[in-house]
């Protein structure tokens, strides 16, 4: 491998890892996103716990943030597998 296409997979392993880490830093430079203070805790917290549960009334956008939450991790984890489940098949 020649020493420029090295430092392209150096930079890009070192903002993967930066991005992993911080999702909701990823969701508002690369998706360009402008989230509120309580989206990027939840998205945070999304990310690193094994389970997650948001209980919200109506029009805080809980499907809109899960739906955030799968396109980051479909971006920064290559090969995962997301499952979508609801009630109905209109809310699917």
């Amino acid at each position: 491998m020649s020493e420029r296409y090295q430092r392209i997979l150096n930079g890009v392993s070192l903002w993967a890892g930066y991005y992993r880490a911080n999702i909701h830093r990823f969701a508002a430079d690369y998706l360009h996103l402008e989230l509120k203070w309580f989206q990027k805790i939840l998205l945070f917290m999304m990310n690193i716990c094994l389970s997650a549960v948001y209980i919200g009334s109506r029009g805080q956008g809980k499907t809109w943030l899960c739906a955030i939450y799968c396109c980051c991790r479909a971006i920064l984890y290559p090969h995962s597998k997301i499952c979508l489940a609801s009630g109905t098949r209109g809310q699917a």
